[in-house]
């Protein structure tokens, strides 16, 4: 399998290289995952140049959230192979990762997510949901909100007006 893997930390760049491995097995509450997309948000290029508040044990492989398909479940699991997922974890810059079924969330069918917004589902949303709990805002009050076109700025934007929040975006 392809993973994208860096040996010492730096500017992603110059250290980040793709490389074949073995593809991992499932152990006992985990499924293995055939990644279909993966995102690189801020913090994934902070964590490979060792910014970041968690600290990478290179070799490693870069990204924190992905989606994907099950493709095996381990023992004791219970979603079946062939089920689509929204996944965070450690390294999922990987054509294949092992990721504890309690850390995924599985995507009905019905919903028809591409790859590309299934694996937005984690890290975008819960900020943009706590930076506007944290911030007191209430219906009639009004926000200038930067970087607007970004995939947080926009779903800020959608919370805010949901509550009658009025945005104003640069």
């Amino acid at each position: 399998m392809q993973a994208l893997m860096f040996h010492q930390v730096g500017e992603p760049a110059e250290v980040l290289q793709l490389e074949t491995l073995p593809s991992p097995t499932p152990a006992s509450g985990e499924l293995l995952i055939k990644v279909q997309a993966a995102n690189i948000n801020p913090s994934d290029l902070l964590f490979v140049r060792g910014l970041y508040g968690i600290r990478p044990q290179p070799p490693a492989a870069g990204g924190f959230e992905a989606s994907g398909i099950v493709e095996q479940a381990g023992p004791d699991t219970n979603l079946p192979a062939g089920t689509q997922v929204s996944f965070v974890g450690q390294g999922v810059w990987q054509e294949y990762v092992c990721v504890p079924e309690r850390e995924v969330i599985p995507l009905p069918a019905e919903l028809n997510l591409s790859p590309e917004v299934a694996c937005q589902a984690f890290v975008n949303p819960l900020t943009a949901f706590g930076l506007l709990a944290l911030s007191g805002l209430k219906k009639g009050d009004s926000v200038l909100l930067t970087a607007g076109a970004s995939a947080l700025g926009k779903m800020l934007i959608g919370l805010c007006k949901e509550r009658g929040i009025k945005t104003y975006v640069t």
